[in-house]
């Protein structure tokens, strides 16, 4: 059973800072990468609203300079670098939570970013 709340979803790319945190006491899993996940995550983080608070200027900042790479003036599928680290953190949780705790809802709306 998870403990949403205190659960931490850190980057598979780092596991010695998950196994120091999981020593610690702390309830920290990887996140899924692999072939085709970041589409699938961003596909699936499209499907929620997100909130953000006033004490999170960072995400607020990311989300209106995130964008895709480009190679030779094509447009791909994948998040350009550089303005990616907070997106990459709600894409992880989300896909976390789709796949272990609540199922996603089945339309495809627009995410929504909304200040508390």
């Amino acid at each position: 059973e998870y403990n949403i709340k205190g659960t931490i979803i850190a980057d598979s790319a780092r596991p010695e800072i998950i196994s120091s945190l999981q020593n610690e006491g702390f309830s920290c899993y990887s996140c899924k990468k692999g072939a085709g996940s970041i589409k699938a995550g961003i596909d699936d983080v499209r499907k929620w609203t997100v909130y953000v608070s006033d004490n999170s200027p960072n995400i607020t900042k990311e989300n209106t300079m995130y964008r895709y790479a480009k190679i030779k003036d094509k447009v791909t599928e994948e998040p350009a670098s550089g303005y990616d680290h907070t997106m990459d953190a709600i894409r992880y949780a989300v896909t976390f939570i789709n796949d272990n705790l609540v199922p996603l809802p089945k339309t495809n709306a627009k995410i929504s970013v909304k200040r508390q």
